[in-house]
């Protein structure tokens, strides 16, 4: 590995949004594909996130910030009993063998939805960092092989 990346993501469950460099993406997921479960989107925000900076961590160590546990231990052990979650496990892994990128996933306690309205505006990029925004591409939501 060449270089060190960071990206940082989050999801809830009507949209997601992640951080890479100086750039984000913030976005409500589409109707079809909400779930109930919040480790399911978690992996999805991941993936997302991949898909629009591979390019960018090609090469490179990637240091994926998470505040989902379950992710982060199913990233770290390449393991899951959830058929979803190994879905989700396997595409990230395409994405990554194809851009020759090493995952190390770090689990933060933090999440902006646990601050109040006051110190939001802090870590909501769009309000305090000028960051450009990265549009999501409809394709980024699906996975590219039936698993």
């Amino acid at each position: 590995m060449q270089w060190e990346e960071y990206m940082a993501t989050d999801s809830c469950l009507s949209g997601g949004g992640g951080w890479c460099g100086d750039e984000f993406i913030a976005f409500q997921y589409p109707e079809e594909l909400l779930d109930p479960d919040i480790n399911h989107l978690e992996m999805l925000m991941i993936l997302i996130g991949l898909r629009a900076w591979a390019e960018k961590f090609q090469n490179a160590r990637l240091h994926l910030w998470c505040d989902n546990e379950v992710c982060v231990h199913v990233l770290s052990s390449d393991a899951s009993r959830d058929k979803k979650l190994q879905e989700f496990l396997r595409e990230i892994s395409l994405v990554c063998a194809r851009n020759n990128i090493d995952i190390k996933p770090n689990c933060i306690a933090y999440s902006r939805y646990h601050l109040g309205e006051p110190f939001q505006s802090l870590v909501d990029p769009r309000k305090s960092l000028g960051l450009k925004e990265v549009k999501v591409k409809p394709e980024w939501y699906y996975m590219s092989h039936e698993w």
